[in-house]
C-alpha cells in the first residue's frame, strides 16, 4: 500500500507539512487478526509530513464526530469489515460529514472497506462471515461520494474463490458501475472526472 499512498499524496495540491490527517480505524474493530498494519500506515503518512491522529467514529454522535474532525485536511478511512463500518457510518451520520468535507475542497481517501462504503451501495459485496457480526444492518446504501463501486484486492490469490464464487455472481445483476482494483491501483476522483492509476 505504501507505493499507492505515496503516489496519491504527491498529487495533492498543497504542502503536506503540518496538514492534519485523521486515520479512521473503525472498520478494523471486528478484526481478530493482527492489525499491526495500522501503525505501519500511520507511520507512512507521518513520513510524508502529515500530522496523523488515530480516530474511530464508533460510539460517537454526529456532533462529536463533526467537532473532532472539523480541522482535518484528509480523511483516511482504513480497511476491515465494510458492513461494520457502514453501520457506524449510519449511526453518526458520517455520510453528511464526509460530503461536507469534500465540498469544502478537502480530501477523502478510502482503503479497501473505506473505498467500498464511498460508493452507492455495498450489497453486492456481501460476505456472510462479515455480515453476521452486524445483524442489525439492514440498509446497504453507501455514502455516495462516488457513483461507482470499488472491488479492492482484485488478483490476490487469497481472495480468488471469494471473488469468483460469491462476489462476482452478486455483482452481475447490479446497475452500479464496478471498478476492480489490484493493490497497486487506485481511483483518483476530481469533480466529475475519475482516472484509474497504476503504480
Amino acid at each position: 500500500m505504501k507505493n499507492v499512498e505515496s503516489d496519491i499524496v504527491k498529487h495533492l495540491d498543497y504542502s503536506l507539512s503540518g496538514q492534519m490527517l485523521a486515520y479512521i480505524t473503525t472498520a478494523s474493530e471486528t478484526e481478530t487478526k493482527d492489525t499491526g498494519w495500522i501503525k505501519t500506515e500511520e507511520a507512512t503518512f507521518e513520513s510524508f509530513g502529515f500530522d496523523v491522529f488515530n480516530y474511530t467514529i464508533t460510539n460517537k454522535t454526529e456532533n462529536e464526530v463533526r467537532k473532532d474532525l472539523k480541522d482535518v485536511d484528509v480523511l483516511f478511512v482504513a480497511g476491515g469489515n465494510p458492513f461494520y463500518l457502514l453501520l457506524q457510518i449510519q449511526k453518526c451520520n458520517f455520510t453528511a460529514i464526509a460530503h461536507e468535507h469534500i465540498n469544502a475542497g478537502k480530501v477523502y481517501i478510502g482503503e479497501s472497506s473505506g473505498s467500498l462504503t464511498a460508493g452507492p451501495d455495498i450489497k453486492i459485496a456481501i460476505r456472510e462471515e462479515a455480515l453476521e457480526k452486524v445483524p442489525e444492518l439492514t440498509d446497504f446504501r453507501g455514502m455516495g461520494l462516488v457513483d461507482f463501486t470499488v472491488f479492492p484486492h482484485w488478483g490476490k490469490e487469497i481472495a480468488r474463490d471469494f471473488y469468483l464464487k460469491r462476489r462476482m455472481e452478486r455483482a452481475y445483476g447490479t446497475d452500479n458501475k464496478i471498478i476492480l482494483l489490484t493493490d497497486k491501483q487506485y481511483v483518483s476522483v476530481k469533480d466529475d472526472w475519475y482516472q484509474i492509476v497504476a503504480v
